[in-house]
């Protein structure tokens, strides 16, 4: 059998002669440049699969049938550390970032978790050390006096010299943002209005000891 294309004909696709005679059927060539290629492939290596059931049945095998009902919570949460580092769903995106070797994300600005305790927590712990950062802050240097804790975090990094009470402190390039924990309520007839007015004391006047605004 001779294949005999009819020529110009609006419903034929782009082709190839040599590969049309050959392949006898249809096809569709046409020049593909090297952008367009990584999009095609990329689009079809990144496409989504469908998202197993594989760990939900796992747990509830686990609840039923492979924990005895003297199990610990010790045992139950090893048994679900194991399956969760063994095997997982992954994303498009993270996908893409581990074949481009690419980070995930990238950001201009660093972020800090700064924890400041209410004055429960604070009342609490009387006696106790209290979070580093708020020990060094407490230690910094003479230069550094006339500062507020949120700003000192913003814009200098501080470290321990040594010594039981030297600290040194170098200022970053560019200002982080800093994320106070915990989120306290400013609503003031809320219960925890107190503890975020306490909170703010801390982070907005300059101390050295915890006498300096209690």
């Amino acid at each position: 059998m001779k294949v005999h294309p009819e020529r110009y004909d609006p419903l034929v696709n782009s082709y190839n002669p040599p590969l049309l005679q050959l392949w006898c059927a249809n096809t569709d060539v046409s020049a593909v440049l090297l952008t367009d290629v990584a999009k095609y492939i990329m689009k079809y290596v990144s496409k989504e699969e469908t998202l197993s059931s594989e760990y939900g049945d796992f747990v509830r095998r686990l609840v039923e049938h492979e924990l005895p009902d003297t199990a610990s919570m010790r045992d139950v949460g090893v048994k679900l550390l194991m399956k969760a580092v063994d095997d997982r769903d992954i994303c498009a995106q993270e996908l893409c970032a581990l074949i481009s070797g690419e980070a995930l994300y990238t950001a201009s600005r660093s972020f800090v978790l700064l924890t400041v305790p209410g004055l429960s927590c604070f009342q609490q712990r009387v006696g106790d050390s209290s979070p580093v950062d708020i020990e060094r802050y407490m230690r910094r240097p003479g230069t550094l006096s006339g500062l507020p804790l949120l700003v000192v975090t913003r814009l200098y990094t501080l470290r321990c010299a040594g010594g039981p009470v030297a600290v040194l402190a170098s200022r970053l390039r560019n200002p982080v943002v800093v994320r106070v924990v915990p989120v306290l309520s400013s609503v003031r007839d809320g219960s925890h209005f107190e503890e975020y007015c306490f909170q703010r004391l801390v982070l907005c006047k300059p101390f050295r000891a915890w006498g300096d605004i209690l």
